[in-house]
């Protein structure tokens, strides 16, 4: 799966009629599955985050997305 095909998924999800409970849990589940696709380190690593900017800027934005 492409960076642009999890921000469509990413939309997609943001745009269903769902309660904020089933929100937060595609939006987790979307995060699951960037940091396995993009091997997004589990602890803050500012290198890692420079050099894929983009993919670290839709985790971010998923991650604020959510309601807790």
């Amino acid at each position: 799966m492409t960076l642009k095909e999890y921000y469509q998924r990413y939309e997609t999800i943001m745009s269903l009629p769902v309660s904020p409970i089933e929100r937060d849990k595609m939006l987790s589940s979307l995060m699951m599955d960037l940091e396995r696709a993009f091997q997004i380190p589990m602890i803050k690593n500012e290198g890692w985050e420079k050099e894929y900017a983009d993919v670290h800027a839709l985790y971010f934005k998923v991650s604020t997305s959510r309601s807790f």
